[in-house]
C-alpha cells in the first residue's frame, strides 16, 4: 500500500483593481510539482549521491548502513535537528556518524523514504503486520514525525480495529506509554474500556494488561461478568504476572505469597458477596491463603452462619446489567443523550458510565407476547418508556419514546419530547 501525503495543485489569483495610469494589474500563477520533487530526492537516497552521514541501525546480525544527507534529516526532523547539532554529532573520515540500534532496519527504512518524498509505504510485508505498524508509529514519535504518526493510526483505526481488540492490552499500553502523540489510538482504546469493557476480557493478552486498567475495570458497575468470572480472571491474571506455575498442587506457601503479592490492590474490589457457596468454595477457597485472614473469615461466616451480618466493607452492590438481548450499554447511553436532549456531537453525548437512567424491561415480545394486548396489559399506565424492535433480516433496530404514559384509550397526548429512531 503506498500513499502520498502531497498533491500538485494550481492556484490562480487576480489582485484586485486599483486605480492606475493604465498599467493593467499584474497575473500571479502559483503551481506546485510535489510529486515531481519527491521522485527527485527519492533519487539521493536510492543512488547515495553526495551524502555527508552514515546511519547504523538495528542490532546484530540484523544491521543495516544508510547513507544519508544531514541537511535532509535537519529540515524535517527536530529529533535530527537537535542530534546533528554541533555538540552532539561525530565525524569519522569526513562523515557524520550516528547509531540507532532500537530501530528496526525495515521500520528505519520506511520513515527515511517519508523524510525524503513525504511519501508513507507501507509494503504487504508491513501492512498485514499490524505490529510492525505500531513499531513505525513508535519510530516516528523518537524522531518527532507527528504527520506520520498520524496517518499510521487512521490506518489502524480504520482497518485493523479487530486486531486492536484482539490484542488489546499491547496495544493499550503501548499508546500510554505514547500517550501525548498517540491520542487517537488512546481514545480509541479508553472508548472500549468505557463502552465495551467486555472486549477488553475477551482479549487474546489480557493477561498482560496493567494492573491500574485492570483495577479501573473492577470498579465498574455495569460490567456483564458474574463475579466468581472476574474472580478467576484475577487469579490467571495474577498467576501470570507472578511467572508462577498453573497448577495448585506443586505450590507452597511460596507461591501464594507471591500471588498474595500481585493481586493484594484488586482483590477489595471483587464483590465477594454475589459469589455463590458453590463457587466461594471451589474457585475461591482454594486461595484462601492470598486473602486477608479477616476477609476471608468474614466471607465464610456470611456463606455458613444464617443471619450473619458482614463488614461494611464487603457489602457492596451487585453489578448492574440491562437487561435486553437487542441493546447493549452503549445504545442506552446513546438513547439517554437523545433523551437529554444532547446533540450528535460526540463531547455531548453520554457514555456507559454516564448515564443516570435505569433500564427496567416491562415486556419482551419472545417471552410475553408480541400481540397489542400483551402490550398494553404490561405497558399501559406507565410512563417515560422505549419501544424497540429489531428487525430479523437486517438486524437494524427501529423505536421511539415518549413521556407520556400508554393507554387503551383512543384518546391522544401532547408532548415536545417524544422521538422516533433508527440505529444500523
Amino acid at each position: 500500500m503506498s500513499t502520498s501525503l502531497s498533491r500538485s495543485s494550481s492556484i490562480y489569483s487576480t489582485p484586485p483593481q486599483t486605480p492606475s495610469s493604465g498599467t493593467p494589474p499584474p497575473f500571479i500563477m502559483c503551481t506546485d510539482f510535489l510529486p515531481n520533487l519527491s521522485k527527485d530526492l527519492s533519487l539521493l537516497l536510492s543512488e547515495n549521491e553526495d551524502y555527508n552521514m552514515i546511519i547504523n541501525v538495528g542490532e546484530q546480525p540484523n544491521v543495516k548502513q544508510f547513507k544519508v544527507h544531514s541537511i535532509i534529516l535537519r529540515v524535517r526532523s527536530s529529533y535530527f535537528r537537535a542530534a546533528l547539532s554541533s555538540e552532539w554529532a561525530k565525524v569519522e573520515n569526513n562523515y557524520i556518524t550516528f547509531n540507532k540500534p532500537n530501530i528496526n532496519p525495515k521500520i528505519f527504512e520506511i520513515i527515511l523514504t517519508y523524510i525524503y518524498t513525504g511519501t508513507i509505504i507501507l509494503d504487504e510485508s508491513i501492512s498485514s503486520d499490524t505490529m510492525s505498524i505500531l513499531e513505525v508509529m513508535m519510530a516516528a514519535d523518537e524522531l518527532c514525525l507527528q504527520e506520520m504518526i498520524d496517518y499510521a493510526q487512521d490506518y489502524l483505526l480504520l482497518y485493523k480495529p479487530g486486531w486492536i481488540q484482539r490484542n488489546f492490552s499491547t496495544t493499550h499500553k503501548i499508546a500510554l506509554e505514547h500517550s501525548n502523540t498517540f491520542t487517537k489510538l488512546l481514545d480509541y482504546c479508553n472508548e472500549i474500556i468505557v463502552n465495551d469493557p467486555e472486549l477488553v476480557f475477551c482479549s487474546e493478552d489480557f493477561n498482560s494488561i496493567d494492573e491500574n486498567t485492570f483495577i479501573s475495570l473492577l470498579k465498574r458497575d455495569d460490567l456483564l461478568k458474574d463475579e466468581v468470572v472476574l474472580w478467576n480472571h484475577l487469579i490467571k491474571w495474577g498467576t501470570s504476572r507472578a511467572s508462577i506455575s498453573k497448577d495448585l498442587s506443586n505450590w507452597s506457601s511460596k507461591e501464594f505469597e507471591i500471588l498474595s503479592e500481585k493481586i493484594e490492590k484488586s482483590i477489595s474490589h471483587i464483590r465477594f458477596l454475589h459469589i455463590s457457596s458453590g463457587d466461594f468454595y471451589k474457585r475461591v477457597k482454594p486461595f484462601a491463603q492470598c486473602l486477608p485472614p479477616d476477609l476471608f473469615e468474614d466471607i465464610l461466616q456470611y456463606h455458613l452462619v444464617p443471619g450473619h451480618q458482614p463488614s461494611s466493607d464487603l457489602i457492596q452492590p451487585k453489578r448492574a446489567t440491562i437487561d435486553s438481548v437487542i441493546i447493549e450499554r452503549k445504545h442506552a447511553a446513546l438513547l439517554a443523550s437523545w433523551i437529554d436532549g444532547k446533540d450528535e456531537l460526540v463531547q455531548n453525548k453520554r457514555d456507559c458510565l454516564d448515564n443516570p437512567y435505569e433500564f427496567k424491561l416491562l415486556l419482551r415480545g419472545t417471552r410475553d407476547g408480541f400481540t397489542g394486548t400483551d402490550f398494553h396489559q404490561r405497558c399501559d399506565s406507565k410512563s417515560s418508556t422505549i419501544t424497540i424492535m429489531k428487525v430479523s433480516n437486517t438486524g437494524e433496530l427501529i423505536g421511539g419514546f415518549t413521556p407520556i404514559n400508554w393507554s387503551s384509550r383512543n384518546d391522544w397526548g401532547f408532548t415536545h419530547e417524544s422521538f422516533i429512531f433508527h440505529l444500523g
